[in-house]
């Protein structure tokens, strides 16, 4: 199926790893200009490379979405090699410390995920709606969290209502901005296996010793994942190209989980 993005402008922020990786390349492959996003330029040049190589258009946009510097540095980035975007896929976020718990979890915590995950989202999108909307075509994707909808105990409070944040985002946005043709989704990943993930699973006590294959398979069963499995970045990465595509023009407002049926509410 051709998704009609050859051409288009897009950012994926935290693009040098995992799910955002794995993305910038799904797009690219669809034939759209992609800025790829991260805070260490050689791991940034190193996507970027490997999409020029295969055909791609890339570019670089760095900073640390987390400030308002940071921001301003990778939207004057995309400005100057693009003048514009199309597609903004927020994907940046994740949690500095995510096994803090309810017990050491502290108020600078929650200002921390904020700007880290629904700040670097929201400066954003304040920066390229306008042009969207000139245009009367736009994609805005941000990246939520199973946790977001069913939080459990002894698992990260400040991240969990953060990416909650991100989903009201979404639906109050997608409401705002549908009659100028721009769409606004949100995309709940389940249990991914990402480099992120693999730092945080391999220095949890029960698992420093065990092969990353061992543990994937233990969290699959105690997490219930009715597929039996883990997910990888390249079973999102498709679904993000098709909300980004002409084809998915009356789909906004969303919050697509893609978890191996992990979540068990009917729709959240």
């Amino acid at each position: 199926m051709d998704l009609g993005l050859a051409g288009k402008r897009a950012l994926v922020t935290g693009s040098t790893a995992g799910i955002g990786a794995a993305t910038v390349r799904e797009l690219a492959a669809e034939g759209a200009r992609v800025a790829v996003h991260g805070r260490n330029a050689e791991r940034a040049e190193a996507i970027a490379a490997d999409i020029r190589a295969a055909g791609g258009e890339a570019i670089l946009a760095l900073g640390d979405l987390s400030t308002r510097d940071g921001c301003n540095a990778v939207i004057a980035a995309v400005e100057a090699a693009f003048g514009g975007l199309d597609i903004l896929v927020n994907n940046a976020g994740g949690s500095e410390n995510p096994s803090r718990t309810w017990a050491d979890v502290e108020w600078e915590d929650f200002l921390e995920n904020f700007e880290l995950n629904t700040g670097s989202a929201f400066r954003l999108i304040k920066h390229f709606l306008p042009g969207m909307k000139a245009q009367k075509w736009g994609r805005i994707i941000q990246f939520s969290s199973t946790g977001a909808t069913m939080p459990a105990a002894h698992t990260e409070p400040s991240y969990n209502a953060v990416k909650a944040s991100l989903i009201t985002l979404t639906t109050s946005l997608s409401k705002t901005v549908a009659r100028h043709g721009i769409t606004v989704n949100c995309v709940t990943p389940g249990a991914v296996d990402t480099p992120v993930y693999r730092k945080f699973v391999t220095n949890l006590p029960p698992f420093q010793d065990k092969p990353i294959e061992e543990i994937n398979r233990t969290l699959a069963k105690r997490w219930a994942i009715p597929a039996g499995h883990l997910g990888e970045p390249e079973d999102l990465a498709p679904a993000v190209a098709f909300l980004c595509s002409g084809q998915a023009d009356w789909i906004t407002g969303v919050n697509l989980r893609i978890d191996g049926g992990m979540s068990y509410f009917i729709n959240t």
